[in-house]
């Protein structure tokens, strides 16, 4: 059975809540392209499957739906997608699975930058936690950023909307879930230590370096202008210095090398 008018809007929608929030890390995605075009070019790259196909599709490409979230879908790309950047990524979902939750966590998988997906390569954990951690942002924005988002909170912020005192777009994730929890809190957990800890001594790390060169310049810009026995102007040349901002963006979408490498350092 073909992907119905109401699937791809629903999976429209999806997307539309995804670039909502992160439009500036992923609008040059190669991927993004023929979700915007013609259904029939939409339906190339977005599969929805019934059960049995589903199950075989996973069979035919050696996946299990134990392996990370192949229960209700599976976003695969060729195997030189790290080096090959003309190559399409494409989803599958199972029909009976299909909802917003699923769309929008198999999105984040969609636009992960390939350099991302490659130093994670075999690690389910790394690449579910954090594709789950920007999905909750997307389906649950109203919850406290700096409290960890679990199945519970995000059932009280159900339970809320349900009332009438939440907006709508707090709601919970439909869909199997419980296989995310403990990927879901080491990205957190990774993500907070390195805020609190590694940055900042990375920071000044940076500042002290930063600072041992621009004196080490102004001493040789000294003693070069009194050895042609004048004082001469002295100039500091800027330093390079890497921004440590928006680490975890910068690494899952740009695929930052610094940021990919910070966090692997963290969770192996």
């Amino acid at each position: 059975m073909p992907n119905t008018a109401s699937e791809r809007q629903l999976f429209r929608i999806s997307l539309r809540r995804v670039l909502e929030r992160y439009s500036r890390w992923v609008e040059g995605s190669r991927h993004l392209r023929p979700l915007f075009t013609t259904d029939e070019e939409f339906d190339k790259v977005i599969h929805i499957l019934d059960p049995l196909e589903f199950e075989l599709m996973l069979q035919s490409r050696k996946y299990k739906s134990s392996e990370g979230c192949a229960l209700a879908a599976l976003t695969v790309g060729k195997r030189n997608d790290y080096v090959n950047t003309d190559s399409q990524r494409m989803i599958y979902f199972r029909r009976d699975l299909f909802s917003e939750r699923s769309a929008v966590h198999e999105l984040f998988h969609f636009l992960t930058h390939p350099a991302f997906t490659e130093a994670f390569k075999g690690n389910i954990d790394v690449d579910e936690g954090f594709t789950e951690y920007f999905t909750m942002k997307v389906i649950a924005p109203a919850s406290d950023p700096a409290l960890p988002i679990t199945p519970a909170s995000v059932a009280a912020a159900a339970a809320s909307a349900s009332a009438g005192s939440a907006a709508p777009s707090a709601r919970a994730p439909e869909g199997p879930k419980s296989a995310y929890e403990p990927f879901l809190r080491k990205a957190h957990q990774t993500r907070a230590f390195l805020k609190e800890n590694i940055i900042p001594m990375l920071i000044e790390n940076q500042r002290t370096d930063s600072l041992k060169k621009r004196v080490a310049e102004s001493s040789s810009s000294a003693a070069a202008a009194a050895a042609a026995g004048g004082t001469g102007r002295q100039r500091s040349n800027a330093v390079s210095s890497i921004s440590y901002s928006d680490f975890t963006k910068r690494a899952y979408f740009a695929g930052d090398p610094e940021m990919i490498k910070i966090i692997k350092e963290q969770w192996t």
